[in-house]
């Protein structure tokens, strides 16, 4: 990594974390032993309480670190970037890492030889499932898309690398997690900057799914999902689009056993936070502008894809917590000997 961090760099690792200290500690290990040393990352904490700080600190010190006293959402991203010197974005997750030595020397030449490109989103390689999860639909075998790749119109958080021009011109991310990184896409398109797929740039993902969460994952899954109807369409369409929505997330919600009175509480949490969306973020566009840049006009085709995803995900479903910890004890281990 870079020797001065105070001087012009060219790529920031940008990651925010939230009780997660072994996967982190073995995810940002891999970082060293990428052959792209003008990089820096930073690390904003969300208010963990499992000694991640110590862990960055005595195991990364060259990781610059953030300790938040509150869960701040993606609010830490915009934070990270802010601090951020490099003249690109890379915006990571916690659970994931550089999926070859090489690919952040690949990632910058590809952006230097296409300045007219603000994204490019890379590729997940799904640990839990070993398997790629495709961000670009037009393309769902690997072997089709070109060696190049193609443009897209979205991306996905855990791989992409924004130029941070484009980032900052665009607002950087919403205030809460789910769908910030459609949000920001929109916004992206709606300034004129294109993006770009580049299968060959991808990460390892650990994902993970803790079932005791699962109330207030899919109470912020519906939230938002329907703060974005109310954001960008008009309210006759967006109230069209929303009931599909609420009919999908009640399905959910039996399918996953969640108590009744949550459901009605978070429903009537989301009536707020539309009612706020339509009335001091909404973004009015013509006709020809929304189809544009919105990138899922057809949502009940949409909600079929996702619910179909799940359950594949869900079955394929392999690497657990105690692996994770156990290869996060073995780098704790190696760097001990050293």
């Amino acid at each position: 990594m870079s020797d001065d961090p105070t001087g012009p760099i060219r790529l920031s690792v940008l990651i925010a974390t939230r009780q997660r200290r072994d996967v982190l500690a073995m995810c940002l290990s891999n970082y060293e032993e990428q052959t792209f040393r003008d990089f820096e990352i930073i690390v904003v904490d969300n208010g963990s309480t499992d000694g991640t700080d110590e862990m960055v600190m005595r195991d990364f010190p060259h990781v610059r670190y953030v300790h938040l006293p509150e869960n701040r959402g993606p609010e830490a991203l915009n934070l990270a970037a802010q601090m951020a010197h490099g003249e690109f974005l890379w915006r990571t997750d916690d659970d994931a890492h550089p999926g070859s030595d090489d690919m952040f020397a690949r990632l910058v030449e590809f952006l230097d030889t296409h300045p007219h490109l603000a994204v490019v989103a890379g590729e997940i390689f799904q640990a839990t499932t070993q398997s790629f999860e495709r961000i670009e639909p037009a393309w769902p075998n690997l072997q089709l898309v070109p060696a190049g790749g193609v443009e897209t119109v979205g991306f996905s958080g855990c791989s992409v690398c924004f130029r941070t021009t484009a980032f900052h011109e665009a607002g950087g991310f919403w205030n809460s997690f789910y769908l910030e990184e459609e949000d920001l896409a929109v916004r992206l398109r709606l300034l004129g900057h294109r993006m770009w797929y580049l299968p060959s740039i991808y990460v390892v993902h650990y994902a993970q799914t803790t079932p005791s969460d699962m109330s207030a994952r899919w109470a912020l899954m519906t939230t938002q999902i329907l703060r974005f109807q109310f954001k960008y369409y008009g309210m006759i369409r967006a109230i069209l689009r929303s009931s599909i929505v609420v009919t999908s997330q009640l399905l959910m919600a039996v399918w996953h056993r969640i108590h009744p009175s949550f459901v009605y509480q978070t429903l009537q949490h989301a009536a707020r936070i539309c009612s706020q969306a339509y009335r001091s973020e909404r973004i009015i566009m013509n006709g020809t502008t929304r189809k544009r840049v919105l990138n899922h006009d057809a949502i009940l085709p949409q909600t079929i894809r996702y619910y179909v995803k799940a359950l594949q995900r869900r079955r394929g479903r392999a690497v657990t917590d105690t692996q994770i910890h156990e290869s996060s004890k073995n780098k704790e281990e190696h760097h001990g000997t050293h």
